[in-house]
């Protein structure tokens, strides 16, 4: 890409696979990429990069922008240092995310993995904030990721939920033994139910993770949630299979990440809008 003088437009094709599925994506060189931001604001480009979905892979080098062609769709394409198996919210573009959100919380030092790609303090370690798999199950009738029918024949909420959820606007950093060796402390990996345990239990542990914030009202700060509602009860959509209630969840869901976008770019979109423009040249 570097190659290429300032006028010209190019593509080029990756194939990544997931699963059984092999999906293409399209390439697009920086310069055509910034013709597309012209027209918008600093923080509408941040906030779209914030809900893009990401796509980590060890065998792709540096973060890019791209396509994926079959749906038309915007992804972003990370590498990844995290020697452990390919996971978006460990991908290089989210480690390099946690620590412009991070940075006051845990100073310019911190590090989540060292250069040889091994954990440096499991207390901090990324995390998706909601799950798919619990979700998808009682949608999809308790179906196990072995025997799912296929997308296509999946309903649209859960296909849209699918392609997007892996996203910065629904990554954070939390203990492994909480997020990434554990479902937030229950079965079904429920945002709600976790938070509610940490207001009520944890954030009295002094020590470690959680003694790092003085009140739970810093808990909510540092992560961007000051303003997410946690529901009562979150976990008997999944004790109950409330199909129709999952369902809900995900469109309930897709406006939390909105909430949270607006709360990210209040506190860090000079700092965002640096990273993806300045070291990553995505917008």
């Amino acid at each position: 890409m570097s190659d290429l003088d300032d006028n010209q437009i190019g593509y080029s094709t990756v194939g990544i696979l997931a699963g059984s599925s092999l999906h293409v994506y399209e390439v697009r060189w920086n310069t055509e990429l910034k013709d597309d931001n012209m027209d918008r604001t600093q923080e509408e480009q941040v906030k779209r990069i914030l809900k893009m979905p990401i796509i980590s892979s060890k065998d792709i080098q540096g973060i890019i922008m791209a396509i994926r062609k079959d749906i038309k769709k915007e992804f972003i394409l990370s590498g990844q240092t995290y020697k452990n198996n390919a996971d978006a919210d460990m991908s290089d573009f989210s480690i390099g995310f946690y620590k412009v959100i991070y940075k006051k919380l845990l100073g310019d030092d911190w590090k989540i993995i060292n250069d040889k790609g091994e954990i440096v303090n499991d207390d901090f370690m990324g995390d998706t904030m909601h799950s798919f798999n619990s979700l998808a199950n009682i949608i999809l009738s308790n179906a196990s990721t072995c025997v799912r029918s296929p997308i296509e024949k999946w309903p649209k909420e859960l296909i849209e939920y699918y392609n997007n959820y892996h996203c910065l606007a629904s990554f954070w950093v939390i203990p492994m033994k909480h997020g990434r060796t554990n479902a937030k402390l229950s079965k079904y990996d429920s945002l709600d139910y976790y938070l509610t345990r940490v207001k009520n239990e944890l954030i009295k542990n002094e020590e470690g993770y959680f003694g790092r914030f003085k009140e739970h009202s810093d808990f909510l700060k540092y992560h961007c949630l000051t303003s997410f509602n946690v529901r009562q009860n979150p976990i008997d959509i999944y004790k109950k299979s409330d199909k129709e209630g999952c369902i809900k969840e995900l469109n309930r869901i897709n406006d939390f990440w909105d909430i949270r976008i607006q709360e990210l770019v209040k506190n860090h979109g000079d700092d965002l809008y640096k990273y993806f423009a300045l070291d990553l040249g995505i917008i």
